[in-house]
């Protein structure tokens, strides 16, 4: 049985879509109970376009990003939903052919590239055992591909850069070289999970014109998961919302900037109004949920300022608002999912490893 006897929503029938996810759950079974991490994630990603992640820390964006790679991370366990690559859903898929997706036909660029690069091998090594991991290359063809992908990254002295340690690497040189890591096996998908993290605000800007730059240049499609709307705003085409774990929105750009329309949405909005104007926003008060400790209803409903008497009673679904603009509030919908965690929790089976 699975959680909810719900459909999942379809947010688009574009057939130039190469990765949709549809409702999507996936729990952490810990000592002190059930963290319920993504509750419904919905996301849709067309060929050649730039699309954001959106939410606060602890919204769930970075299991999200894990899970559509089939790795969840232990002890998290994904227990319902779909997860189609051109069609093909990854929770299906073999191991082999999971290690075939993975680096190969869907990067992921990680934040912090100091803790993820290794500190005893060359930086020009580990691109060359990435390189090799997914292609039949000789060790001229690896060394040449490696070469390439760093004179793209636009680094000096490209075979110092080579030969050198993660240590002796500034920040960006280093974010660099994880993009590089990335790309080098010219992936049709990147996830890049907040990739300019810890960069100040000049190498950050170079680093994702830059990144930028070469997925058009590639025509990749790329999935930037960050908190920052303004970076949204300069680089990107769709946007999905992410709250506890719940897509709550789905629009262009520009859609989500001239008519934000679930209230989490204005929150995030007023927020960067209230910090770039020096003014008063409209951020909203409170902070995310304990996914241990989820609230019944609605998952904003205990700190929005636009809640009815229904939010605290069902869950709303995600339903389209208007063209290409989905939202998941009862302010633009009447349909709700039923609620009752005692069969929510009873149709789980814990020792059943979906992925």
């Amino acid at each position: 049985m699975q959680p909810m006897d719900s459909k999942p929503t379809e947010v688009i029938t574009d057939t130039n879509q190469i990765l949709q996810v549809k409702n999507l759950h996936v729990y952490f079974y810990t000592s002190q109970g059930v963290a319920k991490v993504i509750n419904g994630f919905d996301l849709v990603i067309g060929h050649g376009e730039m699309s954001a992640l959106v939410g606060e820390s602890g919204s769930g964006k970075t299991v999200a990003a894990w899970s559509i790679l089939g790795l969840p991370r232990l002890p998290g366990k994904i227990i319902e939903g779909e997860i189609n690559w051109h069609g093909e859903n990854i929770l299906n898929m073999s191991p082999d052919r999971l290690r075939r997706l993975r680096g190969k036909e869907i990067g992921l660029i990680l934040s912090n590239p100091t803790s993820c690069l290794h500190p005893f091998i060359k930086v020009g090594e580990q691109i060359k055992a990435v390189c090799n991991a997914h292609n039949q290359n000789s060790k001229d063809e690896a060394l040449k591909s490696t070469l390439e992908i760093l004179s793209a990254m636009r680094l000096p002295d490209t075979k110092r850069i080579f030969n050198s340690y993660v240590y002796e690497l500034s920040g960006g040189m280093a974010q660099r070289i994880m993009i590089a890591m990335t790309l080098v096996n010219s992936p049709e998908l990147i996830l890049a999970d907040d990739s300019t993290n810890g960069l100040d605000v000049t190498i950050q800007r170079q680093v994702l014109d830059l990144t930028n730059e070469l997925i058009q240049q590639r025509n990749t499609s790329a999935l930037m998961i960050t908190h920052d709307l303004g970076v949204v705003a300069q680089y990107c085409r769709n946007v999905t919302i992410i709250y506890a774990g719940q897509t709550v929105e789905i629009a262009s750009v520009k859609q989500l900037f001239q008519n934000p329309l679930h209230p989490y949405t204005k929150g995030l909005l007023g927020s960067i109004r209230s910090v770039s104007l020096r003014v008063q926003g409209k951020s909203l008060p409170g902070i995310a949920p304990n996914p241990k400790e989820l609230p019944s209803g609605c998952y904003l409903q205990p700190r929005c300022p636009a809640r009815l008497p229904k939010c605290s009673q069902g869950r709303p679904i995600l339903q389209q608002a208007e063209p290409g603009h989905f939202v998941r509030c009862f302010r633009y919908s009447d349909a709700e999912l039923p609620v009752d965690e005692k069969v929510l929790s009873s149709s789980i089976d814990l020792n059943k490893e979906i992925v």
